[in-house]
């Protein structure tokens, strides 16, 4: 089942609150020049979970 861009969005929220760290995040973020997420193609919201989920993940 391919994920729709509300899908990744939700993903991608989900796993910034689970974080819970701005600074990790927000460096995340910065290295794909994340302005606005809704403004970003799947692939690329895909690619950012990614690694938000990974990291969320290490810090459970």
């Amino acid at each position: 089942m391919r994920l729709t861009k509300l899908d990744w969005l939700t993903n991608i929220e989900n796993s910034i609150v689970a974080i819970g760290n701005a600074d990790i995040t927000d460096s995340v973020l910065s290295k794909y020049g994340t302005v606005d997420l809704e403004k970003l193609s799947v692939a690329m919201l895909s690619d950012i979970w990614n690694e938000l989920y990974a990291i969320e993940v290490d810090l459970r």
